[in-house]
């Protein structure tokens, strides 16, 4: 069975997020990934 976390964050930049927001989205993908084989996918505004 393969999980996947969708994350949709429209007041999210991709072409300027913050240092912090990019951070703690590394931090969660990696607990996701190594903890439970989860997939993390984030939608967020051009």
């Amino acid at each position: 069975m393969h999980f996947q976390i969708y994350i949709i964050q429209p007041s999210l930049s991709k072409a300027n997020p913050s240092n912090d927001i990019l951070l703690l989205l590394g931090n969660v993908q990696y607990y996701l990934a190594t903890v439970g084989n989860v997939e993390l996918k984030v939608y967020c505004s051009n």
